[in-house]
């Protein structure tokens, strides 16, 4: 009579356990999961240096003579903000305020990039 009450009282998760700790089940589940993570490994492609390019355009303008806070104040911050107004560009970087380099989105294809930079460019010269 107690042994029926005891097989009355075992959880769920005894249940779940005891295959686990008194027979081969265990073992397997580890042997499955060590042979699917080997095969994991050898099927997963890999590259070192993949080949993605990032279409960048260099912007150069010159200004002689001037200070570096009239070329910052007069040419790369009104440059800075004409390239950011072109569709696509996610980054703008300035060189030494010198310098303005749009970088596109990934993606994006360079020989659509440029004539978009240069067209923002006229746009500033008109």
């Amino acid at each position: 009579m107690e042994s029926q009450n005891t097989e009355k009282t075992v959880s769920f998760i005894t249940k779940m356990v005891r295959p686990f700790l008194t027979g081969p089940l265990s073992i397997i589940v580890i042997l499955f999961a060590t042979v699917l993570g080997i095969a994991a490994i050898f099927a997963t492609p890999r590259e070192e240096e993949p080949q993605i390019v990032v279409p960048m355009v260099d912007v150069f303008v010159n200004f002689p003579g001037q200070s570096p806070q009239e070329v910052e104040e007069l040419v790369s911050r009104p440059l800075e903000k004409l390239m950011w107004q072109i569709d696509g560009v996610e980054h703008v970087y300035s060189l030494l305020h010198e310098q303005a380099r749009p970088k596109y989105g990934y993606g994006q294809v360079l020989c659509r990039a440029r004539p978009r930079t240069c067209n923002g460019q006229d746009k500033r010269q008109n």
